[in-house]
C-alpha cells in the first residue's frame, strides 16, 4: 500500500518527498513526515481525536512506536487504495497545516 500511497503524491504533490528514516521509508513534506511504513504497514498522523474517530469505524488501528502508544500515528488497516489515499492525504494536510 505504500508505494501506492508514495507514487499517489509523487503524481499530485510535487513538494511531497519519499525518505528513509531511523530505517522507515517515509512521506515527509517541508520536513515534516505524515506517513510511513512499518513491518509492511502503512502508518500515517493524523490529530489524536480523529484517530480515535477512524479507529472506531474500524479503519486504523493502534500504532506502538518504541515508546509505547501513539496516540498521532495509527496503523491504515483498509485494502482500499482510494481510501488509503485520502487517509494519507488527510495526514499531510495535519502536518503541513
Amino acid at each position: 500500500m505504500f508505494e501506492v500511497i508514495a507514487e499517489a503524491f509523487r503524481n499530485n504533490e510535487p513538494r511531497a518527498e519519499r525518505v528513509k528514516l531511523f530505517g522507515f521509508d517515509c512521506l515527509r513534506i517541508a520536513g515534516k513526515v505524515f506517513a510511513k511504513v512499518s513491518k509492511g504497514r502503512l502508518i500515517v498522523k493524523l490529530p489524536a481525536a480523529r484517530v480515535a474517530a477512524l479507529m472506531t469505524a474500524g479503519q486504523l488501528e493502534p500504532y506502538e512506536g518504541a515508546r509505547g502508544a501513539m496516540k498521532e500515528w495509527a496503523v491504515v488497516v483498509t485494502d482500499d487504495e482510494r481510501l488509503a489515499i485520502a487517509v494519507s492525504e488527510e495526514a499531510r494536510s495535519f502536518v503541513s497545516g
